[in-house]
């Protein structure tokens, strides 16, 4: 029997986590592709880390058996697991191989239909800097938060000058009254650049 059958033999019949996790490194696209049916079959959440790193693969056949992988085992998965695996999945928006656009929404609005929206607050509060952005992301694009809500659950932290200045960034959406007690508690922001932007716009003069 050859080396590449007897692989692909013993990965149909494992349950290893760490030698599928190691299998799905392989060198050929044969391998990591049965790697990827195999955690289809067994649906154990342990395995969506492996199969996550699969999603930008340079093989598109691999790729396709990872997107298929990954929403098999979406309604298995513990919502804070899904939540720290997620920037894997959403850094796909600027670094795919290909256009991946219409399956990332189909994807997000899966995850949404599976994950409660406490699990996400509870992602985008989270010491995780990573898992807090994809969390902020989802809240974002799809409106599960009023603006007034998320740029409070921003400002809540003071670890991540990106995440604060996105939520500075959302002060265009409110109304002028609620703009301006948000601007009161961005005034006493831990960022010296968020600090600066909440300082009161110098009031406009009539024309002479």
């Amino acid at each position: 029997m050859s080396t590449l059958k007897a692989l692909l033999r013993e990965i149909a019949g494992t349950d290893s986590i760490p030698l599928l996790s190691e299998y799905a490194r392989h060198y050929s696209g044969y391998v990591r592709q049965a790697v990827l049916e195999r955690c289809v079959e067994l649906a154990r959440p342990e395995l969506l880390p492996v199969v996550a790193e699969r999603l930008n693969d340079w093989v598109p056949q691999v790729r396709d058996a990872a997107r298929t992988a990954l929403m098999t085992l979406l309604p298995f998965v513990p919502a804070a697991q899904l939540m720290a695996t997620l920037p894997v999945i959403l850094r796909l928006h600027s670094a795919g191989r290909g256009d991946y656009s219409a399956w990332l929404t189909k994807f997000e609005q899966t995850l949404l239909q599976t994950v409660a929206v406490s699990d996400i607050c509870a992602a985008a509060r989270s010491t995780d800097i990573m898992a807090a952005r994809a969390a902020v992301h989802l809240l974002d694009q799809y409106g599960i938060l009023e603006p007034s809500a998320l740029i409070e659950l921003i400002l809540q932290r003071s670890d991540d000058i990106v995440l604060a200045l996105r939520g500075m960034a959302l002060f265009e959406q409110l109304e002028p009254a609620r703009q301006q007690a948000l601007y009161d508690t961005a005034a006493h922001s831990h960022f010296g650049a968020v600090r600066t932007i909440s300082h009161p716009r110098p009031a406009q003069h009539a024309g002479r």
